[in-house]
């Protein structure tokens, strides 16, 4: 997938400016579809049905949106399909029967190809966002893969609370399968004990797991010290030895970076 089509895959809106090169990118169209689109519509609906088309190759998805459409983008397609540009217009004056603009953008997703989401293609969409939850617990990366898997295989993205419940249930049914795992490979009563260890108290007054998760202020050989005094700890609490092969690196990563924002009186 090109840089372009990344950066813009899934928008709701079209951007308030558009640069010559997002206009080429997306709005340059090719003798074919000129022709296609004169002999398709009227004169007056030409620069709609141009939007329309080249928003969707844009996105991903349909423009239902009724903003102010960038003057740069009215005056190039102007240009190219040989009328006269409104100097200011909004999808909905472009637009005056609700029945036209769900006539143009059934039109130009026959024209890419594209067609909607099944059940059957939902369920395949959330067994993928499922394989990639194992890596992140990041919804919005998991929706960034959705959106990517979708169009690849020239679907219609779908609304973005449908996608994101997909992406969330995903990352629940990997969060549930990993404390499952993490229930098998380690008795609860190990893990009690584990817990409560990190809340006792040292000498100094902090907890087991604020010692624990202290950052190195410097290279130094005290602090570095410090640092294996920690990890002999760890060993020593029997951590080392747990196996979570359910549990990627990616997600450990992810759930340490979590813990460290979190004060240990939320554990």
């Amino acid at each position: 997938m090109s840089h372009w089509k990344e950066r813009f895959l899934g928008i709701l809106d079209l951007p308030s400016e558009l640069s010559a090169s997002e206009l080429e990118e997306f709005f340059r169209f090719s003798r074919r579809d000129i022709a296609d689109i004169a002999e398709a519509f009227r004169p007056k609906y030409r620069i709609a049905a141009g939007v329309q088309l080249g928003f969707t190759r844009m996105s991903g998805r349909r423009l239902d949106r009724f903003k102010v459409l960038p003057r740069a983008l009215l005056a190039f397609l102007g240009e190219q399909f040989d009328v006269t540009p409104p100097s200011i217009a909004t999808m909905r004056s472009l637009y005056k029967r609700g029945n036209t603009l769900i006539e143009h953008q059934k039109w130009v997703l026959d024209r890419l190809g594209l067609k909607y989401v099944n059940r059957k293609q939902e369920a395949m969409l959330l067994a993928t966002v499922r394989t990639a939850s194992h890596g992140t617990t990041s919804i919005d990366r998991l929706m960034t893969s959705a959106r990517e898997w979708l169009v690849e295989r020239n679907f219609v993205l779908p609304a973005e609370r449908t996608l994101r419940d997909i992406c969330v249930r995903a990352s629940a049914d990997t969060e549930a399968f990993i404390y499952q795992s993490i229930c098998k490979a380690i008795p609860a009563e190990k893990r009690k004990e584990l817990v409560e260890s990190l809340m006792d108290k040292r000498d100094d007054g902090r907890t087991l797991m604020e010692w624990l998760r202290k950052a190195p202020k410097r290279r130094a050989k005290k602090n570095l010290d410090e640092i294996f005094e920690r990890i002999d700890h760890i060993k020593s609490m029997g951590i080392a030895d747990i196996e979570l092969p359910a549990m990627s690196i990616e997600r450990m990563r992810s759930y340490a970076r979590e813990a460290r924002q979190r004060s240990p009186s939320r554990f």
